[in-house]
């Protein structure tokens, strides 16, 4: 079960799932040249526990990539949207679950889609780590059937 219970300004929301209550927050950061507040593209999840009376962290999640399919026939081309408009060359590793590295492939700046064919693997779990200036900006998994 998923409820919104409630939403302030679009930075901040408080959703129960299951029987546990999460608070979810939009990090940004002070831009100190005019002041003001600017959000990114990554959320902090904390849980509320009300027995134990605190507020604790449960995962950074950053919104850089959304993976189509994520369950892909050997067959099918899967695509890669980035959620940012980046003027940034960034980079995409794929690698197996025993850390093998499948393909790294340069994405130019300004290119926002990506597409890789399942063919070259076999059955199994993939990562999709996505890098920009080396740092990871997010990751998703694929299972090839």
């Amino acid at each position: 079960m998923f409820f919104v219970a409630g939403e302030v300004g679009g930075e901040h929301q408080i959703i129960n799932i299951g029987d546990k209550t999460y608070l979810i927050l939009k990090v940004g950061r002070m831009d100190t040249s005019n002041s003001s507040w600017k959000y990114g593209d990554t959320y902090r999840w904390y849980e509320i526990s009300k027995e134990a009376n605190s507020v604790n962290l449960v995962r950074e999640v950053r919104g850089g990539m959304n993976i189509r399919p994520t369950l892909a026939d050997r067959d099918a081309q899967i695509t890669i949207t980035l959620d940012d408009e980046s003027n940034v060359a960034r980079e995409l590793i794929i690698t197996g679950v025993n850390g093998q590295l499948v393909e790294r492939r340069a994405i130019p700046a300004g290119e926002n889609t990506v597409q890789v064919s399942a063919a070259m693997m076999r059955s199994g779990m993939y990562n999709f780590t996505l890098q920009k200036k080396g740092e990871i900006v997010d990751n998703g998994k694929v299972i090839v059937k």
